[in-house]
């Protein structure tokens, strides 16, 4: 991608320069130390942006472990720029994401989640004692709370700051979420709630939102804003019993949208990007930021991604089906595309629903307030 620094110099030729030769060494972990010997007579700011650039590079080709590595070396080589504190945070996020681990452990690539959140946690305790203003980061306190918790301790320790702190959006709201489901409390969620329930009968896949199991199940509802009266609401609801998680959307059609119909067979990835669709993140570990997105169009066109990575092709079944005013999507999901073992009862993930329309502002299920930009609600597993 490169670094763009106005117009090319020799500064920027070398930076372009430097970015050839550490890609072409691939995966090949000697290009980390070669990157940090190209790089040492480059002025810092400059060197900790290249860093960076390159850590994005590796995350979206779905090469983990450069990204890690070079993550690692941004943190340690350059504490003293303001970038290094995003570059911890993303390397805890890497190495404590529930999903990215688990697209990993199908590849044989990696170890358990619980061993890699204690290392991420483990590693950024030290940074922090050795970086003393990192500490007010709430990001990263909310991150290590998360990666506690997935290590198999406590994390409420790291929340503490964060739930008396509403300053510190929406950071505070995660962590009073985060409270809530740890007392279990009976009083109101801080956030949209939506409720998973079982079927012990599977939904035929074909549009037709007419089994029984859909008219007994809660949903969550996307209203129109005071801008986008014209595109209408969405309803969604979701399902699951031992091997897949069922998803059932409709959506009202927008007197400003021509919905052609195409009988184009599905591809990986397709472009919905000029067609009515319904943008779907499962976060399995609530750190609002790793999460698999499901995003599927009026066609039943889909495209989805790992976190950052395209690569992620998984496999789930899509029906689509058109009426006069609305378009229905039911879709089924393997719990192995996801997990490695289908969620318990009360277990919770976060759930971000969007719905969007070319040249249109996106309509959010949880979208959060004027204060509090949140677009997470979360999904209870009953």
């Amino acid at each position: 991608q490169g670094i763009s620094l106005g117009e090319e110099t020799s500064i920027e030729k070398e930076i372009l320069r430097i970015q050839r030769i550490v890609h072409s060494r691939g995966e090949n972990p000697t290009a980390v130390a070669h990157l940090v010997q190209l790089s040492k007579d480059l002025d810092k700011a400059v060197g900790a942006k290249l860093f960076r650039s390159l850590a994005d590079d590796y995350l979206q080709s779905g090469m983990y472990d450069q990204a890690g590595r070079v993550l690692q070396e941004l943190v340690l080589q350059y504490a003293e720029q303001p970038i290094a504190q995003d570059g911890l945070l993303t390397l805890m996020q890497l190495y404590s994401s529930s999903e990215v681990i688990h697209c990993r452990q199908k590849l044989s690539k990696i170890g358990d989640v619980k061993s890699s959140a204690a290392s991420a946690l483990k590693f950024a305790r030290q940074k922090l004692l050795q970086q003393p203003g990192w500490s007010e980061n709430a990001a990263i306190n909310f991150q290590c709370s998360v990666s506690a918790r997935l290590s198999g301790v406590s994390g409420q320790g790291w929340l503490t700051s964060l739930k008396h702190n509403t300053r510190s959006q929406p950071w505070n709201h995660r962590a009073k979420a985060e409270d809530w489901l740890e007392e279990q409390s009976a009083n109101n969620s801080p956030k949209q709630l939506i409720t998973c329930g079982t079927t012990s009968i599977r939904p035929h896949l074909d549009g037709v939102l007419d089994e029984l199991m859909w008219q007994s199940t809660g949903n969550a509802v996307i209203a129109p804003t005071e801008n986008n009266q014209s595109i209408g609401y969405v309803k969604i609801q979701l399902l699951r019993d031992d091997d897949f998680l069922y998803m059932a959307i409709r959506c009202r059609k927008s007197s400003d949208h021509q919905y052609l119909i195409d009988n184009t067979p599905r591809s990986h990835d397709a472009d919905l990007s000029k067609h009515d669709h319904v943008h779907i993140q499962l976060d399995v570990d609530r750190d609002y930021f790793s999460a698999f997105q499901l995003s599927v169009d009026q066609r039943g066109q889909t495209a989805d991604r790992c976190w950052l990575d395209r690569s992620w092709n998984p496999q789930w079944y899509v029906a689509s089906r058109h009426e006069k005013s609305h378009w229905t999507i039911e879709a089924a999901i393997a719990w192995e595309e996801l997990t490695a073992q289908a969620p318990q009862a009360g277990e919770a993930w976060a759930l971000s629903l969007q719905r969007l329309l070319p040249s249109t502002e996106p309509q959010s299920w949880a979208g959060g307030t004027e204060t509090i930009k949140d677009h997470f609600g979360l999904v209870i597993f009953e």
